[in-house]
């Protein structure tokens, strides 16, 4: 089965889309426009957030962050931020798409920051809503194989192990004990 266009988990739960309103005491058109767009993800369950400490956060494939009103000047503390509490929260990191008018060159002279980190993330700008179950798509995609390298690794630590156990066992031969 193709899990971009599976609607489910490898555990055949529903996959969980996030939401969080960073700015929540902020209203307007665009923000309005946005979360109409939210809508419109078929097949997901969209749960809303009042923090990412909320206990509702786990199990979470996406997380999408309104944050349309923060500043060019603030986005990049602020996103450090959520980069540090979306990796304290589980052990696969959960991507995100960020809604923001940040302009964008304030962020480029962080763009060798962002490469080396290991938490994925996207920026929509408003005028760009359109592109958004594209890049849904995308993050998830990226999140199912954050999960895949996972199992990579748990495999390769349960071989590692076995390695070495077969490996004390020759020793043990070697030397005469049972």
């Amino acid at each position: 089965e193709n899990t971009v266009t599976s609607l489910k988990t490898e555990n055949n739960r529903n996959r969980r889309i996030c939401y969080w309103d960073a700015q929540s005491n902020s209203v307007g058109a665009l923000k309005i426009n946005f979360e109409r767009h939210l809508k419109f993800l078929p097949g997901f369950d969209l749960v809303s957030l009042d923090s990412l400490d909320d206990e509702e956060f786990n199990p979470c494939d996406l997380l999408i962050i309104s944050a349309k009103s923060i500043s060019g000047e603030d986005f990049s503390t602020w996103i450090a931020g959520i980069n540090k509490r979306v990796i304290a929260q589980n052990n696969i990191w959960t991507p995100a798409l960020i809604f923001s008018e940040a302009d964008f060159s304030d962020l480029s002279s962080e763009l060798h920051d962002y490469a080396d980190n290991n938490w994925y993330f996207d920026i929509l700008h408003p005028d760009h809503l359109d592109s958004m179950p594209i890049r849904v798509a995308n993050l998830l995609k990226i999140h199912d194989h954050l999960h895949e390298l996972w199992r990579y690794k748990d495999q390769l630590d349960t071989m590692q192990s076995q390695i070495s156990e077969i490996e004390d066992s020759l020793t043990k031969m070697g030397k005469g004990e049972s």
